[in-house]
């Protein structure tokens, strides 16, 4: 009687993601499969991502392995190659610099560009890229006007610009301290190109959903998240609900639309994935798809390091929160903070504690 031999294998990962088939007993194949195809999902995590020359995109996907292959950028007849540094190469995303050109040809600005990534398992699909152009800035030359003042004094609020057009927005004001209480009003009004605001600011007929200071207040839309076309979302994180608090402060997320066209902003909805932690005058910014919160005053009245991240889902609606193992260097509250070119910068901001900001707080015009 003839024994019945068993083959078996067993699998080894490669240096780069690749398994191989090692035989024993005969009939196996030590030749790996080949690599991925690269995949790009969006850039800048956003619905139609733009950026100047000479500024750092990420792009994110799948299948570019672990060492950099090539980001090739395409408009006409211009093609740029540019190989990432290995810091900023993984398997899933890439950090690249955006080219002027190749060599003395330049791309057109304003125009897009088609990206694709090129690695050993090939080139992957195409995505656009808005080129824009950036405008010479020199703080000296700024000259100060009075606006249309608003129709209430108030500290403490918060304020968003919403584009309309290429040379139109809305500027959207909401909550705030008007010496006595916390309000929840939300006014809006039209914004020129040079600058000016309309004569006439409009009450919004959907105030906030509670009267609110000292909170955090950022925009998303199709060129900073990913969110549809054409739309226009509105946060409201986090501050003081009651001029009475003490020491006040919340982990509730507004969210609203805003019309374009008008700029009217539609029905607040409070989200389901709230802060981490109650904060009043947190430091808050959209970045690449994500909202992020840095620092402000806890319940216990002082101020903490830690930074909060949500990805922006493509119906307005935020993921969960991230506390960073990278905490702010300072415990701060009431600081700014924005994101430019891979990095996030927190600027001044007050390393103090404080039972209620309303109680140094002088209400102008």
């Amino acid at each position: 009687m003839r024994k019945k031999m068993h083959r078996f294998g067993f699998f080894v990962l490669g240096a780069v993601g690749a398994f191989a088939v090692v035989g024993c007993g005969g009939g196996g194949s030590n030749t790996p499969p080949p690599p991925p195809v690269p995949s790009i999902s969006n850039i800048n995590n956003s619905t139609t991502p733009t950026s100047p020359v000479n500024l750092a995109i990420g792009i994110n996907g799948s299948g570019f392995q672990a060492t950099p292959g090539q980001v090739i950028f395409t408009q006409g007849s211009i093609s740029a190659t540019v190989t990432p540094a290995a810091g900023g190469w993984s398997n899933t995303s890439i950090v690249a610099v955006v080219p002027s050109g190749s060599g003395p040809t330049n791309f057109t600005v304003p125009g897009t560009v088609t990206v694709t990534v090129k690695t050993s398992g090939g080139t992957s699909n195409g995505v656009t890229l808005n080129l824009v152009q950036t405008s010479a800035f020199s703080p000296n030359s700024l000259t100060w006007g009075v606006a249309t003042p608003l129709p209430q004094a108030l500290t403490g609020l918060r304020a968003v610009a919403v584009q309309s057009s290429n040379t139109s927005a809305f500027v959207v004001v909401a909550g705030g301290f008007n010496g006595t209480a916390n309000v929840s009003t939300v006014y809006t009004n039209a914004l020129a190109q040079d600058g000016t605001l309309g004569t006439t600011w409009t009450t919004s007929s959907n105030p906030l959903p509670t009267t609110l200071a000292h909170f955090g207040m950022v925009e998303a839309n199709a060129q900073n998240s990913l969110v549809p076309a054409n739309s226009h979302f509105i946060y409201a994180i986090g501050g003081q609900a009651n001029s009475s608090d003490t020491p006040g402060g919340t982990n509730t997320v507004y969210v609203a639309s805003v019309d374009p066209t008008n700029g009217a902003v539609g029905s607040w909805k409070t989200l389901t994935s709230t802060l981490p932690d109650s904060l009043v005058g947190p430091a808050v910014t959209i970045y690449n798809g994500y909202i992020y919160v840095a620092g402000g005053l806890n319940p216990q009245q002082v101020p903490v390091t830690d930074v909060f991240s949500a990805p922006i889902n493509s119906d307005a609606t935020l993921g969960s929160w991230t506390k960073s193992t990278n905490a702010l260097p300072l415990a701060i509250s009431f600081a700014t903070t924005f994101g430019f070119g891979g990095n996030l910068y927190a600027l001044n901001g007050d390393p103090n504690g404080s039972s209620d900001p309303n109680q140094s707080a002088t209400v102008g015009t």
